[in-house]
Formats: structure tokens, C-alpha cells, sequence
């Protein structure tokens, strides 16, 4: 289940392009409205202020940053998904829960930058093939 399927369909080229236009902010609103991330949470991972989120409307497209970020955490949440065989429930509780392999931290705290959106999706991708650290 792939909440922004239309971007999956596009080549990398055709993704760095579309960043560098900016994504539609009802990619945003609808990415928003099927996961379990709250309006905070979004703008933490997105590296944006409320106010920037609160202002935009449907017409108007994110930033360049805020555009890489949304394709990353939709990546994140679609691979999450497939490992909890598409139980938000069990994503959303995995998400805010600490864990020891991420040094006692919550996977959502670690996804407020790149790199830590970077160690989530390894280790989702470590739980998918049985690894477990």
C-alpha cells in the first residue's frame, strides 16, 4: 500500500525534477491524512514550521527540502507497513516506542533529519530480512 503511488512510478531523474519544482501540497494532505503522523510530527520530519504547513493551501507546492523529506518518510512508512503486513496500529505503536537498538530513542524522534530517516528505514529494512539488532 503505497500512500504516494504516483511518485514510486517515477525514475530517480523524474523524482529530482519533480523536488526541484516542488511537490503538490495535496501529496502532503493526503500522505497526512493516511498516517498515523500528527500535523507536529509532520512538520518536525519535514523540517518545517507549523506555520508553514498552516499556510499552504492545496493549490501551493512544498519546498525543495520539505519535497526530499516527504518522498523519504513515504518510503519509510510504506516499507514499515510492509513489514507489519499493513497494520497502522502496529506501525504507529513501533514508531513512538523506544528502542535499544537506536540507543533507547523512538524511531520518530530519529526522523526530524536525513540521516536519522536513513537509520529507520535500514533498520526496518534489517526487521524485513530477519535481522534483528
Amino acid at each position: 500500500m503505497n500512500i504516494l503511488k504516483d511518485i514510486k512510478e517515477h525514475t530517480s531523474i523524474e523524482l529530482s525534477d519533480l523536488v526541484e519544482q516542488g511537490l503538490p501540497f495535496t501529496l502532503y494532505l493526503n500522505f497526512q491524512r493516511q498516517s498515523c503522523f500528527t500535523q507536529n510530527e509532520m512538520a518536525r520530519c519535514l523540517s518545517v514550521s507549523m506555520r508553514y504547513l498552516q499556510n499552504k493551501t492545496k493549490s501551493d507546492t512544498l519546498n525543495k527540502p520539505a519535497s526530499e523529506r516527504l518522498i523519504i518518510l513515504s518510503r519509510i512508512w510504506d516499507a514499515g507497513l510492509a513489514t507489519f503486513d499493513g497494520n497502522k496500529g502496529m506501525l504507529n505503536q513501533w514508531l513512538r516506542r523506544p528502542l535499544i537498538s537506536l540507543h533507547s530513542r523512538a524511531p520518530l524522534q530519529l526522523m526530524t533529519n536525513v540521516i536519522g530517516m536513513e537509520e529507520v528505514k535500514q533498520l526496518i529494512g534489517r526487521i524485513q530480512h530477519g535481522v534483528y539488532s
